[in-house]
């Protein structure tokens, strides 16, 4: 049965990741450890990956974003106070989708997320989401997200990481304190595509990106893009169908492809097996069909 790990980055810009030209190589505008080991290691196996740049719609503060990822449409004119103290979501989401289906979705990091989801989510600690100054907020989500993996009795997994977004509020995106913080990650992130098992796809994004000075919540091209990667050691359909080193050609020599941040939730759905919700606007990232057999390495 196929499970999802889905590691949200928050704050996650697309260049903190990948240039604007070549979709497959680590960003050549980011000096400061830009997660590049992590990138090397997924482009041994080219088959096993997928990357995308996101495009997220406005307003770009986390209130709204969690919603609308969940449920696939656009956010709620009340986002602004739900960040204060969240109501509970009354519209369809995968979360929900799940939960009618009987299956378990483990949750850890921005609290948020349990007041727009009390009924859909199992957790224990919380993070403390608001507290900007809590830049160590990233250290429990790690070893809760390797404690359920190693259990492996989850669906599907969400863990929402803060420790970014936290310095980039703090002090600014060129602040040497931000390296140290996307070191940390890059290193759970290797271990933990290490651990997991053929039948799980990992999913890495953001909720949003930001400028320079460490804000968000507007329309800049730095908040409204953001990246994806898919990773499953079977490998993608679109790799079994195709000439593997065509494919890796035309990937090397054109930019990365766009996506909306509403078509991560039909894309869950078709990976999980469960409805689509009945409010997305999305439609599936089809790139990320699961191979019906493991794709031989080249």
């Amino acid at each position: 049965k196929s499970k999802v790990i889905l590691i949200l980055i928050d704050g996650l810009r697309f260049d903190y990741l990948f240039n604007e030209t070549k979709s497959h190589l680590p960003s050549e505008n980011w000096s400061q450890n830009q997660y590049i080991k992590f990138l090397n290691i997924l482009n041994k196996t080219p088959e096993n990956l997928l990357t995308f740049k996101v495009f997220v719609d406005a307003p770009t503060r986390t209130a709204d974003r969690v919603p609308c990822m969940m449920t696939g449409n656009l956010p709620r004119k009340v986002g602004g106070i739900q960040a204060f103290g969240g109501l509970p979501v009354q519209e369809d989401s995968i979360l929900r989708q799940l939960t009618k289906a009987g299956r378990k979705t483990y949750f850890t990091g921005d609290p948020l997320w349990t007041q727009y989801f009390p009924n859909d989510l199992i957790t224990e600690q919380e993070s403390r989401g608001l507290d900007i100054k809590d830049t160590e907020v990233d250290n429990w989500p790690i070893e809760y997200i390797q404690k359920i993996v190693k259990k492996n009795e989850f669906d599907f997994l969400i863990g929402h990481m803060l420790g970014v977004d936290h310095i980039g509020h703090l002090k600014g995106l060129a602040d040497p304190e931000i390296a140290k913080q996307k070191k940390k990650i890059e290193d759970f992130l290797i271990d933990l595509i290490d651990k997991i098992d053929d039948e799980t796809t990992l999913l890495i994004t953001g909720d949003h990106g930001a400028v320079m000075s460490g804000e968000h919540g507007q329309d800049d091209p730095q908040e409204t893009h953001s990246a994806l990667i898919g990773y499953n050691k079977k490998g993608f359909q679109k790799y079994q169908q195709h000439n593997m080193r065509k494919v890796m050609k035309s990937l090397e020599e054109k930019s990365a492809f766009m996506v909306n941040q509403v078509d991560l939730v039909p894309t869950l759905a078709m990976l999980l097996g469960v409805p689509v919700p009945f409010s997305n606007l999305g439609q599936v990232i089809d790139d990320l069909y699961l191979a019906s057999e493991k794709i031989p390495s080249l």
